[in-house]
């Protein structure tokens, strides 16, 4: 093959190579945009996500569980399971509704259902089990809230 050729081929080579790349790299994009929205558990350092989203309330049960503050905790659920952090869960309630919000916040949202503009139902899938939770977050006033919790 002479020189020309080679260069030829070198060329219709680099530019099937450049096109399969960037293929692939929209395919990851694609991918990478629908994939599940981890969750994490914030440490003390960090800054308290919230209650603007769905998403960010499921952060901030995590960091106030975290950071052992119950009064963050009970401000990102509705007056329902407010009522049974204040009193009629006892100790054992308040110490398993901790330990679930760090659960919560450990495993990633691998659906969301707008039911209304009001409430949202997001699955949310942990490691440590085979199925996910279906978490049924309400907005009550500006803020979401976790409302119910399907384990």
């Amino acid at each position: 093959m002479n020189c020309s050729k080679c260069f030829i081929v070198s060329i219709i080579g680099i530019g099937a190579c450049t096109g399969l790349s960037l293929h692939h790299a929209k395919l990851h994009a694609r991918s990478s945009a629908a994939s599940p929205h981890r969750l994490a558990s914030y440490a003390a350092a960090t800054p308290f996500p919230g209650n603007a989203t769905p998403e960010d309330t499921l952060q901030s049960l995590g960091w106030a569980a975290d950071n052992g503050d119950l009064q963050l905790l009970r401000d990102s659920v509705t007056p329902n399971i407010q009522q049974l952090l204040d009193g009629r869960g006892g100790p054992e309630f308040r110490s398993h509704a901790m330990s679930m919000a760090t659960k919560l916040a450990e495993g990633k949202i691998v659906k969301r259902e707008a039911i209304s503009d009001k409430e949202v139902l997001l699955h949310v899938q942990s490691e440590s089990r085979d199925t996910a939770w279906k978490v049924r977050m309400q907005k009550v006033g500006s803020s979401w809230k976790l409302a119910d919790l399907n384990p």
